[in-house]
Order: structure tokens, then sequence, then C-alpha cells
């Protein structure tokens, strides 16, 4: 039955992948800015980032704290010193509405739920069958590849970020993913290089606590490592 659930789980990961690069090619203009002509199925691609949280919590085994959602001292700290930093570069921001950062708190802390929290978790879980060594090390590579190859509005004319600065901008978000088993820091860090806006980052700290509050409610622990998968 394990093994039965995480083919579901890499199979829904090849989908998504596939089609988020599509919608996120298209969506995008050439000069940055988003059209609206795909903005219903960018929305679909959000969705479909929670939905394996939702369906893998309900329905199988896992716990809310193996996607991240954990409250831990090396969090706290760590967290800390990121919304320093968002302090720090939001005064430079002219900001946001809050119903714009409140659609980018929910986008971004999607895309750390699944991938540092569902993709990062799961090859963890497959990995652990086979007894391997450095597990985290192959859940931070295949998460930050799978996080990349969504992003192919890095191939846009006018795109002022490529594949590459991706890929390392995901490889240093998994290692705090796994230095604090948490997606808190990654968070934090992603809402503020993506926008500089400080109401943005406190919004997405808060969708993480609600998903902490959720996991005590349901009598999880938190710990420093959520399972012995590593």
């Amino acid at each position: 039955m394990s093994l039965q659930k995480n083919s579901l789980g890499i199979a829904y990961t090849f989908v998504l992948i596939v089609f988020g690069a599509v919608v996120n090619y298209f969506t995008w203009s050439k000069d940055g800015e988003v059209t609206t002509s795909f903005l219903l199925l960018l929305a679909v691609v959000v969705v479909l980032l929670y939905l394996p949280f939702f369906v893998f919590v309900q329905v199988g085994d896992w716990q809310i704290k193996e996607f991240g959602f954990v409250a831990n001292g090396a969090t706290i700290v760590i967290a800390i010193l990121a919304l320093a930093v968002a302090l720090f570069m939001s005064l430079a921001s002219t900001g946001s509405d809050f119903q714009t950062s409140l659609i980018e708190a929910v986008a971004r802390t999607g895309e750390e739920l699944f991938f540092r929290g569902f993709v990062y978790a799961l090859t963890l879980r497959i990995l652990a069958q086979r007894k391997s060594k450095h597990a985290f090390v192959w859940a931070i590579l295949v998460s930050s590849l799978a996080f990349t190859a969504v992003h192919t509005q890095a191939f846009l004319p006018d795109a002022t970020d490529s594949m590459l600065a991706t890929f390392f901008l995901a490889l240093f978000l998994g290692l705090l993913r796994h230095l604090t088993s948490s997606l808190l820091p990654g968070t934090i860090l992603h809402l503020t290089l993506n926008t500089g806006d400080m109401v943005t980052v406190l919004l997405g700290c808060v969708i993480y606590g609600l998903f902490v509050f959720w996991s005590y409610r349901r009598g999880e622990n938190s710990v420093r490592r959520p399972i012995a998968l590593e």
C-alpha cells in the first residue's frame, strides 16, 4: 500500500510539473506581466499545489509536520533572522494592496508546501524504504529540480531570472528545510525575494501558523526531525 501511495505521489508530481511549466510559460508576457487569458489556469495550479497535503493527511498516513509545519528552536531563530532581512528589504518597497499580498502569500506558501514539503518528504519516504544514506541530499536535489522545472517563464525574452539562478535558490531553500525541518524560513525568504513586501511575508507566516496549529490539534508533537527518514 505504501508503494502504491508513493507511486501515486510520483505520478501526481510529474503531471503537476508538466502542467505548471506549460501554464507558467504562457501566463507571463515577455515584459514580465501576468496575462489575463491564463489567470484561471494559474489559479488551478495554486490549488493543485495544496491538494496533495489534504489528500495524504486525510486519507493517508502522513502527518502535517511531515510536510514541514513544525515549531522548534532552529525554526524560530532562523525565521527571526529571515524576518529581519524581510523588514530591511521592505523599507525600499512601495508595498502592495492587501488582495495582491494575500494572493502572493497563498501562492508562494503553496510552492513551499508542494516542493519543499510534499516532494521533499516523498523523496525521503521512497529512499527510506531502500535504507539510503544521506537521503536528505537527494530530497533537496529532487525538490530543487522539480521547482526549477516549473519556472519556465525564465525562458521568456525579457526574463530577469534564469533557470540556473532558480535552481540555486531552490537548493538553498531545500537546505533551510533540512536544517530546521520547517518550511517557515524558506517561505519567508521566498516571499521576501518575490515581493519585498512585509505584509505579504507576515501573511505567509500566518498561513504557516494555521497549519502548525492544526498539527497540534491533531495531537502531533513538534520535534527536531518530523520522521526518522534521514
